[in-house]
């Protein structure tokens, strides 16, 4: 055999186990992008965000939401203990229509958002000092 028929080899090798690998690692990791979302505030002036939905598990109410508000911050939500934590640019990568968490969507340092005003809501707090809605 020459080196490029074993270098072939090997290549189709590791690429047969990085898509058997991938199912297992994917469900924890991948958010899709959605339009059709809530408005999103801060300080009470509307603001463009991106938002993406990403479900590790099949209970809906285990759903996390990353909202990456340009020049503000990003914030990662957690719908089934209804608490969040505000995650840096280097913990994710956007893709086309889609973003994956460098590590699992559950783990992090998670805080209490502020008081609820309304239903159906999270109100927090960035670390610039603003307070953000997202409506759901």
């Amino acid at each position: 055999m020459t080196v490029r028929v074993k270098f072939g080899i090997g290549l189709i090798l590791i690429i047969v186990i990085c898509l058997s690998v991938l199912p297992f690692y994917l469900p924890d990791h991948w958010l899709r992008q959605v339009t059709d979302f809530g408005p999103v505030t801060v300080d009470g002036r509307r603001v463009q965000a991106e938002i993406y939905l990403g479900q590790p598990t099949s209970n809906q109410a285990e759903a996390f939401l990353l909202v990456r508000i340009p020049g503000e911050g990003n914030f990662l939500f957690n719908f089934l203990d209804e608490d969040y934590r505000e995650v840096s640019g280097n913990e994710f990568v956007r893709l086309y229509r889609g973003a994956v968490t460098l590590k699992p969507m559950r783990t992090g340092h998670w805080v209490q958002p502020l008081p609820f005003l309304n239903v159906d809501e999270f109100r927090v707090r960035s670390s610039n000092g603003h307070t953000v809605i997202v409506k759901l």
